[in-house]
């Protein structure tokens, strides 16, 4: 799932002035991150001969990163929507009689994965606090098709997994975590991927583990894991014949040169995420010690031991801006150097292609307003912005405090 960065300003000249965009901007660390391993890793593959997705790279990445989310079998893939697609297809779940239930405030992906696949959707509102899948919702929303519960941790905030898991053992029903924003976040002390039948993780550009694309399944059922590869490998058997093939599957596979890339990245994840955790601490403290700056943290409930902090999410006030809106906060703060924006911009339910002819009677929309409350309200920060130091972050807090500061000047654009 991507992060779309506010690049472009739309405040006038003379509107910048008095909001922010004269100082300088504060010196976030640049995504990716990479150094001589991912050279080094790269050459190895460029002179081993074997580019292709049976380079050893490729298994060593899957062992070492199943492995660091509590699961036995990897799967590596193209990407995290194909990821999400080949575990529902290996779960048999492909018809439009099949119905998966998804929260409504997430990325187009998670809900496009499940139509590829050939089932059908059906979109759960989200918990107000975490914004990720809200267990009651999802009770509500079962019905004699549903097949399978597609939890998002969005932002690298683990779903209420517990709850979720019990709600599939109760009904029957396929669990499959959508954690693509999640590398190395844990729920309860136990790695996410590892609750539920199956994890898919994404390794886009934007992801806190990159290879510029990519993707992976991690589980425990050895049966599900082959069913996977099957599919990611144009049906192949694992050691069976090259020119044998026992289901319609495709090629799927990561590269060696992807692999190699991811490795070292790997090497950089659990010291990334602890960083990431210490910075939105500083942050989580600071805002809710200082209300007038207009940003409350979206809450982190307790049983999340681990948060990946893909995106550092907050709620805006306008009130303690004087009515400042969003949108021209936002540009502010861009226009500071701070990589930020409004995030999703309507809830999946209203997406266009949703409502085409073609989909007709495969994508069920839900009551789901603390969604549609969020794509109002909230401000994403970019994860590299918790890549930095701890003046970076006061830095960041000394931002806020200048746009605050400065909308007493500012007389339009309300």
């Amino acid at each position: 799932m991507s992060i779309s960065e506010t690049k472009n300003s739309k405040v006038a000249e003379g509107e910048l002035a008095l909001l922010g965009g004269t100082a300088d901007a504060p010196n976030f660390p640049a995504w990716p991150q990479y150094g001589p391993e991912e050279e080094k890793g790269l050459l190895e593959v460029l002179h081993s001969g074997e580019w292709g997705g049976y380079n050893p790279r490729v298994p060593e990445l899957e062992g070492k990163f199943a492995a660091r989310h509590g699961t036995r079998y990897g799967v590596a893939m193209a990407n995290g929507t194909l990821s999400l697609a080949a575990a529902l297809q290996a779960c048999g779940i492909e018809s439009p009689s099949d119905e998966v239930i998804v929260p409504s405030y997430t990325f187009f992906a998670s809900a496009s994965s499940v139509l590829l696949a050939g089932a059908s959707v059906r979109f759960a509102d989200v918990d107000q606090a975490s914004l990720t899948l809200d267990p009651a919702a999802v009770e509500a929303s079962i019905t004699p098709q549903t097949r399978a519960v597609m939890p998002v941790h969005f932002a690298g905030h683990p779903a209420n997994l517990a709850a979720l898991k019990e709600i599939c053992r109760k009904h029957n029903l396929i669990l499959l975590e959508d954690a693509a924003q999640a590398h190395g976040a844990a729920f309860q002390g136990q790695p996410v991927g590892s609750w539920g039948d199956l994890g898919s993780f994404s390794f886009q550009a934007s992801k806190n583990m990159t290879a510029g694309e990519g993707g992976m399944i991690v589980t425990n059922n050895e049966d599900l894991a082959n069913k996977v590869w099957a599919l990611t490998n144009q049906g192949r058997k694992k050691g069976g014949k090259w020119y044998e093939h026992y289901v319609l599957g495709a090629n799927y596979r990561l590269t060696g040169f992807q692999a190699a890339v991811l490795l070292a990245q790997f090497a950089r994840l659990d010291a990334q995420v602890k960083l990431r955790e210490k910075n939105a601490a500083i942050l989580d403290r600071e805002l809710r010690a200082n209300p007038q700056l207009g940003l409350a943290p979206v809450g982190r409930t307790a049983a999340v031991s681990s948060h990946a902090y893909h995106i550092y999410v907050t709620r805006y006030r306008p009130e303690a801006l004087d009515g400042l809106s969003r949108e021209k906060f936002v540009e502010a703060l861009v226009a500071e150097g701070v990589p930020c924006s409004t995030g999703y911009p309507m809830v999946l339910d209203d997406q266009p292609v949703f409502h085409a002819e073609k989909l007709a009677g495969r994508a069920h929309p839900g009551d789901v307003p603390n969604s549609r409350q969020a794509v109002a309200e909230v401000v994403w920060f970019i994860q590299r912005v918790l890549l930095g130091t701890e003046q970076d972050v006061y830095r960041l807090l000394e931002v806020f405090e200048k746009v605050r500061r400065n909308r007493g000047k500012l007389k339009s654009g309300k």
